[in-house]
């Protein structure tokens, strides 16, 4: 309806407050502008998907640009994480905006040429829905601001009652003139004026290109020159705001700083408001205003800061003051990781004092067709209202909860084999509880994991004595039988993604898994196939785990068994039970972290084992409406190539599993880089680079952050250890026992990674090239065998014994001191202590590995005032890129290693200490807790605007309060964090009761829909992005979709069209058999009217768009067949209307780098023609400039509102960026309604309408057929008509992303069972079976 016509009528229509509802509004503005200005009204809600510019034509620059950057990903479409502020800035802010017009007689009254149009998306009738909009001035056709023939508005020959101040380029005011009726002097921002005292800001060039783009059929960008901004000195951005924006920021304004003039964001400056009611559909005017024209809804005075649509923002000014000072003390306690509590808050709007105006947040609604969030399973409920909070106890307010899960509890729990009673304590581990540290200060605490003891639980009494000990330490245990643990943890983890996450070919598993024949023993008489019975107690770190102070020092083996028979252990029929297992003990978690998590907890999950989890949290708590929880999930171990992981069966799940958390932690850059490989080659993600080093990967419309993070040892610990009297004891009886001689030292897992046969080769290198060595240097070398791969330590221990052997018998028993540890992943700390102060090198040299802590651990221990040692580590260890002090080898280079350990031992005393020097401050001041407290703040970084958002929904005033469990909240306290959570609240999920109620109840309905991956369910990426072509065209939607859609057809009230960016052969094939369907091919560039089939075939016809493509495609083809022989799985694509360049099935790095220069090559040869280039989804295309859906969209609806006399509901899904035009298009044609024709730009003109030519053929002339059936008649009339009230737009994008439309789906599936609902169809049990999917290399939708 449209809102101007006085109605004082204040009575509900509650069958007009559904969502989707369209209400028109119309601005009328009192402007003493020069009469060339060009004045625009800009809602903040809309945004830019390309802009066309006078430097870059044909987009291609552009698409240059982002394939440069970027391979062919399904994430690409998901623009940016509606979670977190737009860093596009200006373009996101200012994309839909409308013109206002004066004549000369009405000077200086501005009306808008067109109504706005605003959905409705509040489900209650009595509440109010706010609209909020900005004015700008521009100068459309221009170049870009700031370009040479761009005049600067402080120039302009303003009129002499004009009462603006615009800054000039040297920053003094430029006034023109006294207004009359004015309430004083106010100013405007102009853009180029302030961006001339910021020549030495490098942000400024983003400035400088700031465009607007218009939502009423005008192409292109357009220059913004000045804002309204009566209120100069409000808005500015707080301290708290650069955390706030951490992962995100927006362009900015600096003024010179000599000037005093303070910092001020575009996005902060002032808005207006206009306040409808859901219920009348009516704006909430001022009652003391009466001179609004009549058909209007606002009169506003340009850069009135008294005008009423002002005063929302004030009061929100007034907030955001309120909550900086709440921020600042916030801020405090999280950068100390100590939150503290608030008094709770009830909720609500504020209602000013003056004429009732509303200023309420935006209600934290939780729809699911149509159902209110509930609870179960243990899953908290989830607050859906903005009233107010239950009051909590102090204690519940005073910390937010964190839960650490991990494999293995870090405890050590015994036993008393006298009085049964049962013991614990922390074990040596970076996940242990440390003393002292802040985060377990600041926060509730708790640890999960499984529990291994000794001895072993035998009985419930035990485990329920167990529950009760750990319980008291902030543990919850989990209890797993044996069968389950066995092929969970020594199965699928340890004999499968421990290898290939350390880049273990599959094929060299039968390897790595060597087994000695048990019927065949050493010489000496014993098996060598250990079997020791450990009790594993693996923590994260190398330098974790059961500290068993049993060392059995009896265990060496000199064995010099010659090489016997060996027989593979490896069994590829075991996986299945494995992976079963790996998925229970993952169920098992997540069901335990179902019953124990609450809103706003946070759940860290370490290492591979739980690699599942994050995922399965999520899809429980999803069911119940919506992550409630915040995820990290942190690697401990390297994680491989992409060319290895997709080895691994399980592996795309496990990949998805990890990115289901907010954040993923690595403690290595090389990790992380494997890892948004794998994500980009294996499910096809993007990652990008985010404000602050940072990286985010796009995954299903939100950003997961992926943070590098290094930890070092607990100094606190580490120093009480040094005074224990066995320390000094271990290192004197080393020194003793070697004589004086230099000492090296090692400590290592006994698997073949760890390279401590290439070490001791090394060394045997040393003593045969260096003799002088000989009688001066002892390797105390000492293997541990936790038992956790027994084939893999069984034959690395073999191998050991022989090079053992060897040394000795050629240079004596004294150059090697070997020894083996049965079942523990480490020493004592006393014991390792006492040997790195004995030892003057310690030497690393693992083939793959994690973070290992040793290296860390024997600098620390050699700190002043005692004399410095020197490390060696292998280049592919972790630690290598922490140590900077550290001598670098390749384990595999036998000569260099030797050289490095002569380097070593001959290093003088001031080289040692420099060494020390580089690394001792890190290894000093890096604990646990400081790592702890780093992921957390990513953490905060990722989710710091959802959080921002949720607290706002507690009170309008936003006075102090805690969150959910007594979490105090980062509140919103600028205009662009409050502006940004309203469209973000805006943006809901299309609820399907609605659209069926609207449905019933409207009588003319368009229905328009995208072909692949709306109504084709699009077939994931997968690990093969190498596709088979052949046969790939003949894809459609589901059985169930076809149904709905020939059912919808037959209604004559319905006119439905499907428009695809593929060529009509594959349109027509799939759906061409379906009466009354109509069909748009090409972008809508060919088209076929809805047809009885009764009457002969389909009828195709085509928009003249100035194009000769015959002519283009002689000049583009040849250039493209030059990079197809190149790119190795590329193709050209020929459509009615587009040439493509497919390179999503080629190597992604390789076929981003061949589109970006393809396109700039193609710009030069096809300058003569009217084209553009688009990319979507790994397909660079050269269609015509013209050439948009939207094209097609307006003028069906142009056309069947003149042939029936209106349209009253309209439903418009698309998924991807091409479809956006359809959304504006929507929008564009809902505020020409009611214009004269003359005013309309029409539809291009249609190539050989009236004719009578059949068959479908390109070139084909066709004519319009009216069979009667449905609404196919397609003329070329529009206008005239008026707007049906009540009239229901709904325009929805599948997939949560930065859209056009109003509303969103979750994906195709979705689509289908809405299609199948307005049918009057049921939906199929389990959903709509996806049994055709899209070939993914059909990328033109």
């Amino acid at each position: 309806m449209d809102q101007g016509d006085d109605d004082d009528t204040k009575t509900y229509d509650f069958s007009k407050a559904l969502p989707g509802r369209v209400v028109r509004l119309n601005f009328c503005v009192y402007a003493e502008l020069p009469l060339g200005s060009t004045l625009r009204v800009t809602g903040s809600t809309l945004w830019a998907p390309t802009d066309l510019t006078a430097q870059d034509p044909t987009n291609a620059h552009h698409v240059a640009a982002q394939n440069a950057t970027q391979g062919p990903a399904v994430g690409s479409l998901e623009v940016v994480d509606p979670h977190v502020l737009e860093s596009s800035g200006y373009t996101s802010l200012y994309a839909s905006s409308v013109e206002l017009v004066t004549t000369p007689e009405e000077y200086p009254l501005w009306k808008t040429k067109r109504p706005v149009v605003v959905v409705m998306h509040k489900k209650s009738s009595s509440q109010i829905q706010h609209h909020y909009y900005r004015y700008m001035i521009v100068t459309p056709g221009a170049h870009s601001a700031g370009s040479d023939s761009q005049q600067n508005l402080a120039d302009m020959p303003f009129s002499s009652n004009t009462d603006l101040s615009v800054k000039s380029k040297d920053g003094t005011g430029t006034t023109g003139g006294t207004a009359s009726g004015s309430t004083g002097k106010l100013s405007a921002l102009s853009i180029n004026s302030l961006a001339n005292n910021n020549n030495n800001n490098n942000n400024n060039n983003n400035m400088m290109m700031m465009t607007g783009t218009t939502s009423d059929g005008m192409e292109g960008s357009i220059p913004v020159m000045m804002w309204e901004d009566p209120f100069p000195h409000l808005g500015m951005p707080q301290k708290s705001s650069q955390a706030f924006l951490s992962s995100t920021s927006l362009p900015s304004l600096n003024t010179n700083t000599k000037d005093k003039v303070a910092q001020k964001t575009l996005t902060n400056l002032p808005y207006r408001t206009l306040d409808i009611e859901v219920g009348t559909g009516q704006v909430m005017r001022n009652p003391s205003s009466s001179d609004i024209p009549q058909g209007y809804s606002v009169f506003d005075k340009w850069n009135n800061g008294d005008d009423f649509t002002y005063r929302p923002y004030l009061i929100r000014e007034s907030i955001n003051g309120q909550n900086y000072k709440l921020n600042r003390g916030m801020s405090d306690v999280s950068e100390t990781s100590e939150p503290q509590a608030s008094s709770p808050t009830t909720g609500g709007g504020l209602v000013t004092a003056a004429e009732g105006m509303v200023v309420d947040d935006h209600d934290n609604e939780e729809e699911e067709d149509g159902d209110q969030v509930m609870t179960t399973s243990g899953i908290s409920s989830i607050a859906a209202s903005s009233g107010a909070l239950t009051p909590t106890t102090p204690s519940q307010q005073s910390m937010q909860r964190i839960f650490f899960v991990c494999y293995h509890l870090p405890v050590v729990v015994t036993k008393n084999a006298e009085s049964g009673e049962w013991t614990a304590r922390w074990a040596e581990s970076l996940l242990a509880k440390t003393e002292g540290s802040a985060v377990v200060k600041g926060y509730d605490a708790n640890w999960v994991g499984t529990v291994t003891t000794n001895p072993p639980i035998a009985s419930q009494e035990d485990q329920d004595a167990v529950t009760r000990l750990l319980e008291s330490m902030s543990c919850i245990p989990l209890f797993i039988d044996d069968e389950t643990r066995k092929n969970h943890y020594y199965g699928f983890c340890k004999q499968v993604l421990w290898p290939a996450f350390h880049n273990i070919d599959m094929l060299d598993l039968s390897t790595s898994g060597w087994i000695f024949d048990k019927n065949n023993n050493d010489e000496d008489g014993e098996n060598t196939t250990i079997n020791s019975n450990n009790n594993n107690n693996e923590n994260v770190g190398t330098t974790n785990g059961n500290n068993n102070n049993n060392n059995n020092n009896n265990n060496n083996k000199n064995s010099t068994a010659p090489p016997i028979k060996m027989e593979s252990d490896w069994d590829q029929s075991r996986l299945d039970n494995w992976l079963q297992s790996f998925t229970a003990v993952n169920k098992k978690f997540a069901q335990v972290m179902g019953d124990v998590l609450k809103p706003n907890d946070t759940l860290w999950v370490h290492d591979y084992h739980l690699s599942l989890l994050p995922k399965l949290v999520h899809d429980d708590e999803i069911k119940f409406g919506k992550p409630v929880s915040k995820k990290i999930f942190f690697l401990h171990i390297p994680f491989p190539t992409s060319q290895m992981f997709r080895e691994i069966e399980f592996g795309e799940v496990i990949l998805e599993g990890m990115l289901h958390a907010d954040v993923v932690g690595f403690h290595s850059f090389d990790h992380a880089r494997h890892f948004l490989n794998a994500a980009k080659r294996i499910l096809g993600l993007n990652y990008e680079s985010l404000v602050g080093g940072l990286i985010g990967v796009l995954f299903h419309g939100r950003t997961v952050l992926v943070t590098m993070s290094n930890v070092s040892i607990e100094p606190k610990m580490l120093d009480q250890s040094l005074q224990l009297p066995t320390v000094e004891s271990t290192c004197t009886m080393l020194q003793q026992k070697h004589h004086g001689r230099m000492i090296i030292s090692g400590l290592d897992i006994a698997q073949r990674l760890s390279g401590v046969n290439l070490k001791l080769i090394a060394f045997e290198r040393l003593l045969t090239d260096y003799p002088s060595w000989q009688k001066r240097v002892v390797m105390v070398q000492k293997v541990l065998l936790p038992g956790s791969r027994k084939a893999d330590e069984t034959n690395t221990i073999r191998e050991l014994r022989a090079s053992v052997k060897r040394i000795r018998d050629a240079f004596g028993p004294d150059v090697l001191d070997y020894e083996e540890v049965f079942g523990s992943s480490s020493l004592p700390v006393d014991q390792r202590l006492g040997l790195w102060k004995a030892s003057d090198i310690f030497m690393v040299t693992p083939i793959r590995e994690g973070l290992n802590m040793l290296p860390m651990e024997y600098i620390y221990a050699r700190k002043e005032p005692h004399p410095p040692g020197v490390v060696i580590a292998s280049e592919f260890s972790a630690v290598t890129s922490i140590l900077n002090g550290a001598l670098r080898v390749n384990p595999y280079d036998i000569q260099m290693s030797t050289s490095t350990i002569d380097k070593a031992l001959s290093m003088s005393l001031q080289e040692r200490e420099g060494r020390r020097y580089r690394d001792i401050d890190f290894v000093s001041t890096s604990p646990s807790d400081q790592w702890t407290r780093n992921v957390l703040r990513d953490l905060r970084d990722v989710t710091h605007e959802k959080s921002g958002r949720d607290s706002e929904s507690q009170s309008a005033a936003s006075t102090p309060n805690s969150g959910k469990n007594g979490r105090p909240k980062q509140l919103i306290d600028t205009t662009a964090a409050f502006l940004a959570s309203e469209r973000e609240a805006s943006f809901t999920r299309l609820n399907h009761d609605v659209v069926k109620r609207a449905y019933d109840m409207t009588t003319n309905r368009v229905i328009v829909l995208d072909f692949n991956g709306t109504i084709v369910l699009k077939e994931p990426p997968g690990k093969y992005l190498k596709r088979e072509i052949l046969g790939s065209s003949g894809y459609k939607p589901p059985a169930s979709v076809i149904q709905a859609l020939t059912t919808l057809c037959l209604d004559p009230r319905n006119t439905i069209y499907v428009v695809s960016g593929d060529a009509s052969e594959t349109v027509q094939k799939a759906l061409g058999h379906i009466g009354g369907l109509g069909l748009a091919a090409s972008n809508g560039g060919h088209f076929s009217t809805p047809f009885d089939p009764r009457q002969g075939g389909r009828q195709w016809r085509s928009f003249d768009l100035g194009v000769d493509w015959d002519a283009v495609k002689r000049v583009a083809l040849p250039v493209l067949s030059k990079y197809t022989a190149r790119s190795n799985g590329s193709f050209v694509k020929l459509t009615h209307f587009s040439i493509g360049w497919s390179y999503y099935s080629c190597d992604p790095e390789w076929g981003s780098l061949q589109a970006s220069h393809l396109v700039l090559e193609l710009e030069n040869e096809l300058r003569a023609f009217d084209v553009r280039f688009v990319t979507l989804k790994g397909v660079v295309e050269i269609v015509p400039r013209k050439l948009n859906k939207g094209l097609i969209v307006k003028k069906v609806l142009r056309d069947v509102a003149a042939k029936n006399g209106g349209i009253d509901f309209i439903l418009c899904m698309g998924d991807d960026i091409s479809d956006e035009k359809m959304f504006t298009s929507v929008f564009s044609y809902i505020a020409e309604v009611g214009d004269d024709d003359e005013d309309i730009v029409p539809s291009p003109p249609v190539i050989g309408e009236g004719s009578n030519s059949h068959g479908g053929g390109d070139d084909a002339q066709m004519e319009d057929v009216s069979t009667g059936f449905g609404n196919q008649h397609i003329t070329t009339g529009s206008g005239g008509t008026e707007l049906r009230d009540p009239f229901y737009a709904f325009t929805t994008a599948v997939g949560r992303k930065h859209s056009h439309a109003s509303q969103y789906v979750n994906d195709a599936e979705e689509v289908a069972h809405l299609l199948v609902r307005l049918s009057g169809e049921n939906i199929p049990d389990g959903g709509v079976a996806e049994q055709e999917r899209s070939s993914n290399f059909e990328q033109f939708t």
